[in-house]
């Protein structure tokens, strides 16, 4: 069962950046950095009165008036040249929790995303469902609504992704026979209450890369085939659409070698 939980100024049906509250005032963002651990530990429960970070130098808040959160460095490297970011937005209630929206990075090259609910009961917050998340095309999260029809999200994704879709990745190596890295976005695929219920190819412009594209076995050929669609105008593609495109790259690509 849900537990109570408060939100600022705003209905619990509502959706906005309203900050989670404690003891009528918003809570420290500081205290939901552990939402974006990549462990265990994210699901651990969380004292809103007793978790504020001394370990870190904020920067400055988020330029997107519907996120909340700030950018930071750790306090014994301040001007690292990759600051560390954190912001949230409360989507709305969802399944009996309370569902955000967070994005995060640490420092490095990652672009991380996540859709979680939260309970909260008094001072305690803990995280109870993880819907989705990701790394830039590694399952990166757009567009994430909560409305009358439940949650609607995109995830974006990888030539290997867009295969295995359609069940018909299992003899696919990823990062050999196929690009999957978290810079080689394809296609979109669009959620609506955990189901994913149809694909764009979000990539019109998808070329081969010399010394990069030959360096996956079928690549080339799988490039083809999503030109081929989008001069079709073929972009949109619901789950028969994506399993003809699975069989057509199999087609041509796999048996063909």
């Amino acid at each position: 069962m849900l537990a109570t939980f408060a939100f600022s100024g705003l209905d619990a049906a509502a959706a906005g950046p309203s900050p989670l509250t404690v003891d009528g005032k918003p809570v420290d963002t500081t205290c939901l950095l552990t939402l974006a651990n990549g462990d265990s530990s994210r699901f651990d429960a969380i004292d809103l009165r007793r978790c504020h970070r001394t370990d870190i130098v904020m920067k400055h808040g988020s330029p997107d008036p519907a996120m909340i959160g700030f950018d930071y460095a750790d306090k014994d490297d301040p001007n690292e040249p990759r600051p560390s970011y954190f912001y949230y937005r409360f989507l709305g209630p969802y399944h009996d929790h309370a569902l955000l929206f967070i994005e995060f990075g640490g420092g490095g090259t990652g672009q991380f995303s996540r859709l979680v609910g939260v309970d909260q009961n008094g001072s305690v917050l803990k995280a109870t469902e993880e819907i989705a998340d990701g790394d830039r095309c590694n399952g990166g999260i757009d567009n994430a609504i909560v409305s009358r029809d439940g949650l609607s999200y995109d995830e974006r994704v990888t030539p290997f992704d867009l295969i295995a879709l359609a069940g018909a990745a299992s003899r696919l190596e990823a990062y050999k026979d196929l690009e999957a890295s978290a810079s080689s976005c394809v296609a979109v695929v669009h959620h609506l209450n955990k189901q994913w219920i149809s694909v764009t190819l979000s990539n019109p412009d998808f070329q081969d890369q010399t010394g990069w594209t030959e360096q996956y076995r079928y690549q080339p050929c799988f490039n083809r085939i999503y030109r081929g669609y989008v001069a079709r105008g073929e972009t949109r593609l619901d789950r028969v659409g994506v399993a003809r495109f699975a069989s057509t790259f199999e087609a041509a690509c796999r048996r063909a070698r």
